[in-house]
């Protein structure tokens, strides 16, 4: 099948495309750092509208995978309002088309492959070299992060048992880490470092419903508290080499 993957690809590996989609044929949106191409990824640039147009036509997509929003800031509320409003696009697109519409409401996304390098924790690990960061958010509010890995499965396993129906599913933030536990983290890794936290009204995320465990027999594997010092090694050592 042709896949075609769009918007926030930044977490993208080929390790992660071989595991979401290991039988297909995928094309995706040229980012800067995006994976090379090789014979069964294809890198096209859709920078504007007659390029998206073209490349739609041309390839006959089976499947389109839509990321959104970026990483940029966990607590900018009009990036929900706009994937909420995004969310009611597509479905609207499915029932006049026909066709089938999956919605993934997830956690932001970090991705161990990639030295960590999203926006949002790119930014953080920068400012931290610098001595000091600084969270809107309370220290003992719960974080959200899932990692990209745990989305490649849940892509697959979505893909490998289709039904014909749109749907909207919840990914379950499972893991007891706070904004004062990740700065922890961060500051073992930085000594000396200053951390300051905001006053933000406590978000909370919705409860398990555990629907993706009883469809597809997933939960979220990797934990954020884990992964994280590794990955900020990683980025410490690929940063040293630029």
């Amino acid at each position: 099948m042709e896949v075609l993957l769009v918007g926030n690809t930044d977490f993208i590996t080929k390790q992660w495309i071989q595991h979401a989609f290991p039988r297909d044929h995928v094309v995706i949106a040229e980012r800067e750092g995006t994976v090379d191409g090789n014979d069964r990824l294809r890198i096209v640039n859709m920078s504007d509208a007659n390029t998206l147009a073209e490349t739609l036509t041309t390839y006959e997509f089976d499947r389109i995978v839509f990321t959104y929003p970026e990483n940029d800031d966990v607590s900018d509320t009009s990036k929900s309002l706009m994937s909420r409003a995004l969310e009611e696009l597509c479905l609207y697109y499915a029932r006049t088309y026909r066709l089938e519409a999956k919605i993934i409401r997830c956690p932001y996304l970090y991705a161990p492959e990639r030295n960590g390098v999203t926006a949002y924790f790119g930014r953080l690990f920068e400012q931290a070299s610098a001595g000091s960061i600084s969270f809107c958010e309370r220290e003992q509010q719960q974080t959200c992060f899932l990692c990209a890995d745990d989305l490649a499965e849940l892509i697959y396993r979505m893909f490998d048992d289709w039904t014909a129906e749109s749907e909207i599913f919840h990914v379950p933030n499972v893991f007891d880490f706070t904004y004062g536990d990740l700065a922890d983290a961060i500051s073992a890794a930085f000594p000396g470092l200053s951390v300051t936290f905001g006053e933000d009204r406590p978000q909370h995320y919705p409860a398990d419903d555990h629907v993706l465990r009883l469809r597809y027999g997933w939960s979220p594997r990797y934990s954020l508290k884990q992964d994280l010092p590794p990955v900020l090694q990683r980025w410490k050592e690929a940063r040293a080499q630029e």
